[in-house]
């Protein structure tokens, strides 16, 4: 079996005619070129000869990849006149084109990969066509779609643009991708439309990625992308597990999963190419992704982040009050303070009599925190103290505390005092919670300057 790649127009007209013995034989086709090199400017011709080449019979092809350069034209339709002819085809990835709507290839794919279409076909497609393509992918396991969503979708009520009532299962999906990264090349909207109409099994991963602009009147928000219907994303009832990785003006990205293989996930990116003002913060996108999986129990909160504040976090609490565990990694110290403020908020302000007074604090399930790659500071474990004091007074308590902590001062004349000083910390906050402490010194971790430089 044979593996062909041709990455230039030219290599492809001379490659077709020493192919064609070797039809029978081929299971890998990728076709890539851009028409932007002055010596690659006989585009049509290139289309022309991959045209001819895939109607020949390819009995044992398997996957097929075309990439045509969209700056300066159009998404380009292949022209396959006798799908017949490809009877293995199981991958088809395209970049700048599209396969027929009607083609019954469609039947038989595991993989359809499209991209660079969204912007630049000359006609959109309704969306219950889209659909219905969809629909006619019973075996489709990955279906990744960047920058390719080809349907004219209603922009608001008064649209007279026609919606659908299909729903599409796919049993088999495995993998659902959805990416932009263009701000303008489509609204949150639309992918909020296009998941309303999609049953997912438990199984399905499902990856949401766009960028943000502030330039835009009302910029892309998490909450505005994902239905919060669990029938088309089973993990929105199913994930048990967040996992934030965030770093303000470059990307955010959130991850929801559930324990065993049979659940899938949820990731949802947010991210700009030149950082610039972040005005939709990092507490506004936990905020949004805790409603987004309001209809979940999450009992497990992983924070790889230290930029956010203590008013958003706490208004995601309010949001995931089972939260069990909450495992923190943060640069600086400050995000320890912003934590400990946020734990230390209330879930509601009740009233008693004619007064107004705070209710219990948030997250009242809250059993286990895991503090990592700390700066040591002499306030550390006091503050900490601090805080689960005032949680135990409300009937909150930890029953496990781990604190990992790097550059903790080791000064020989000053070791003794510093290391009772240390141990009655621990000891206090034992007593304070009852259960287990464990402190930990670290290493510093690479590329980072002391706290006290």
């Amino acid at each position: 079996m044979l593996a062909v790649g041709l990455h230039r127009l030219a290599f492809a007209l001379i490659a077709q005619p020493l192919l064609l013995p070797y039809c029978h034989r081929l299971r890998t086709l990728c076709l890539q070129w851009s028409c932007s090199d002055p010596a690659e400017l006989n585009y049509k011709k290139g289309r022309k000869a991959v045209d001819e080449f895939l109607n020949q019979a390819l009995p044992a092809l398997a996957e097929l990849r075309v990439s045509y350069c969209v700056h300066r034209n159009h998404a380009k339709e292949i022209s396959i006149r006798d799908p017949a002819r490809l009877p293995a085809l199981r991958v088809l990835r395209l970049c700048g084109a599209y396969l027929s709507w009607q083609s019954p290839l469609f039947t038989s794919l595991r993989v359809l990969d499209l991209g660079m279409i969204a912007a630049t076909m000359r006609r959109k497609l309704p969306l219950d066509t889209f659909l219905k393509v969809l629909e006619r992918c019973q075996a489709l396991e990955e279906l990744r779609l960047v920058l390719a969503l080809p349907v004219k979708f209603k922009q608001d009520e008064e649209d007279s643009t026609p919606g659908s009532d299909r729903v599409v299962r796919l049993p088999a999906l495995r993998s659902l991708c959805l990416e932009w990264d263009h701000p303008w090349a489509l609204d949150t909207s639309e992918v909020y439309q296009l998941l309303e109409h999609l049953s997912l099994p438990r199984a399905a991963a499902v990856e949401i990625a766009m960028e943000y602009d502030t330039c835009r009147e009302t910029p892309h928000h998490l909450l505005d992308v994902v239905p919060r219907d669990a029938t088309c994303l089973p993990i929105l009832h199913n994930a048990t597990a967040l996992r934030v990785a965030a770093e303000t003006g470059v990307r955010s990205t959130y991850t929801a999963t559930a324990p065993g293989t049979e659940n899938g996930r949820l990731e949802l990116a947010l991210f700009l190419d030149i950082p610039r003002h972040w005005s939709y913060n990092i507490g506004a996108q936990l905020e949004d992704v805790s409603m987004v999986l309001k209809g979940a129990t999450i009992t497990h909160l992983a924070l790889d982040s230290s930029d956010f504040e203590a008013s958003g976090l706490a208004a995601a609490f309010r949001n995931m009050r089972h939260l069990a565990t909450i495992e923190a990694t943060f640069v600086h110290l400050h995000a320890l303070t912003e934590l400990l403020n946020a734990l230390g908020s209330t879930s509601s302000r009740i009233q008693v009599g004619e007064e107004e007074e705070a209710g219990p604090p948030v997250l009242p399930y809250l059993r286990e925190l895991r503090l990592k790659t700390l700066p040591w500071h002499p306030r550390l474990l006091p503050d900490i103290e601090e805080c689960l004091e005032w949680r135990a007074v409300r009937g909150t308590e930890l029953t496990a505390l781990r604190v990992e902590a790097y550059d903790r001062p080791t000064d020989e004349e000053d070791e003794v005092e510093l290391d009772i000083q240390h141990t009655a910390q621990i000891i206090a906050l034992q007593y304070q919670m009852g259960g287990d402490v464990e402190f930990v010194d670290v290493p510093r971790p690479a590329g980072r300057v002391p706290y006290y430089a």
